[in-house]
Formats: structure tokens, C-alpha cells, sequence
């Protein structure tokens, strides 16, 4: 298994707050190139967003990710609408369906936690990019 770790380096600083990075990436063999396009303001709101709240209160969570011994409250709805993957085991004949608890390996509690938070917020830390890219598209989101 040849798996190198690569650190991201963007030409552009990512600007905080009120704004969202587009990343573009190119694969070209065994390379890959990323590039931030030009940012998009978020809608101005005095509001959170319906799902940054579902994150944070984690009210009427119907499920639970787990990963090295964390567990993650989760709300299965908004998992299998963001990724095919979690339809498949949560609305399926697999186990998850039933039990409504997914494990998560291969990588970290914290990854996982930054994967959600990305999922229910569309906020990534700068930080978490190379940990949260193979959730991402593992998970197919």
C-alpha cells in the first residue's frame, strides 16, 4: 500500500467568517492538484442555519456514529441525505439499519467529529481538510 500523507497548501488565505472557500481538485494519474477559487459570501443571517442548530443541540438524534470509543448523537435524515453510503447501511438490510449504530475505523474521534460538524454546518477548519477529505470521499459527499 503506497498511502503518503500530502499537506494542503493554498496559494489564497482562506477568509473567515462570513465566507466559504470552493476547493477544486484535479486528479491527473497519481497526482493532485487543489485550487481555491474565488470565495462566495454566505447569506447574511442573525440566524443559524436549521442544521447548525440539529448539530448543536443534537435534539431527537435518532442514531449513533462511534469512532476509537467516542460516540457521535446523529440524526440519520440528515446523513442519508448528504451520502448515499449512509443511506445504503441506515436504510438497508445491514445491521446499521437496525441498530442504528455505525462505527467508523480507520481513522480519528476528531476527524469524525469535523466530518459531521462539516456535514451539518458547511464549515471545514482549515486544519481538519486532510482529515476530513477521506471521510469525505469514503463517504461519497
Amino acid at each position: 500500500d503506497d498511502q503518503k500523507l500530502v499537506v494542503l497548501n493554498f496559494d489564497k488565505q482562506i477568509p473567515p467568517d462570513d465566507y466559504r472557500p470552493c476547493v477544486v481538485f484535479r486528479t491527473e494519474g497519481t497526482s493532485v492538484q487543489a485550487t481555491v477559487v474565488e470565495s462566495c459570501k454566505r447569506h447574511a443571517s442573525a440566524e443559524r442555519s436549521i442544521l447548525s442548530r440539529m448539530w448543536e443541540s443534537r435534539a431527537f438524534a435518532d442514531a449513533e456514529l462511534t469512532c476509537e470509543g467516542r460516540a457521535f448523537a446523529v440524526h440519520r435524515e440528515v446523513l442519508v441525505a448528504a451520502s448515499p453510503v449512509f443511506a445504503a447501511a441506515f436504510m438497508g438490510p445491514m445491521r446499521e439499519a437496525t441498530t442504528a449504530k455505525l462505527d467508523v475505523g480507520d481513522t480519528s474521534a476528531s476527524a469524525v467529529e469535523a466530518f459531521l460538524r462539516c456535514i451539518y454546518t458547511e464549515a471545514l477548519e482549515p486544519g481538519d481538510a486532510s482529515a476530513v477529505l477521506p471521510l469525505a470521499h469514503r463517504y461519497q459527499i
